[in-house]
This record gives C-alpha cells, sequence and structure tokens, in this order.
C-alpha cells in the first residue's frame, strides 16, 4: 500500500508537469503489471508446489521424531553424568 501512494502521489506530480496522452494511461498500467506479476507467480507456485511440501513436511515430521529422541537421550545421559559427578562427587572423568 505505501509502495502504491508514494507512486500515483509522484504520478499527480507528472500528471500536472507533462501533459502526454501516452504517459497518462501507460504509467498506472505498468505499475499494475509490474506489482502483479510477482503475486501471480507466487500463487502459482503456492498452487502447485503444495504436494510437495505436503511430502516433505511428512518426512520433516519422522526426522523430527528421530531428533527429539536423541535429544532427549543427551539430555537424559547429561543430567547423570552431572548428578553423578556433582552431586555425589565420583570422579567419573579421566
Amino acid at each position: 500500500m505505501v509502495s502504491a501512494s508514494l507512486f500515483f502521489g509522484g504520478l499527480i506530480g507528472l500528471f500536472s508537469q507533462h501533459s502526454s496522452p501516452l504517459v497518462v494511461p501507460l504509467l498506472p498500467t505498468l505499475f499494475g503489471i509490474g506489482t502483479a506479476v510477482p503475486v501471480i507467480a507466487f500463487a502459482f507456485l503456492v498452487a502447485f508446489a503444495s504436494q510437495h511440501v505436503g511430502k516433505a513436511f511428512n518426512r520433516l515430521t519422522q526426522i523430527e521424531r528421530w531428533a527429539r529422541l536423541v535429544t532427549g537421550i543427551v539430555f537424559v545421559l547429561a543430567g547423570i553424568y552431572y548428578c553423578l559427578t556433582h552431586i555425589y562427587g565420583l570422579p567419573l572423568a579421566g
């Protein structure tokens, strides 16, 4: 919205300086096309890539389960190590 208001605010100044019949309809048309093309491209990307995104999400869900399991095991082992060395004073490290 900000870019549109800045563009059309500057365009009003151009209209008052130049009375070209080509510039008046051409600049807003080019602005509209230039702002619509990325939106349309992104919409097509989202529409046609959604199946691949779903597959990738399912794969990441499987990886996340293993990552949670490994992280949990590492934290439990680290907790046991710190409890044994700092609370009970057992010399486990060489």
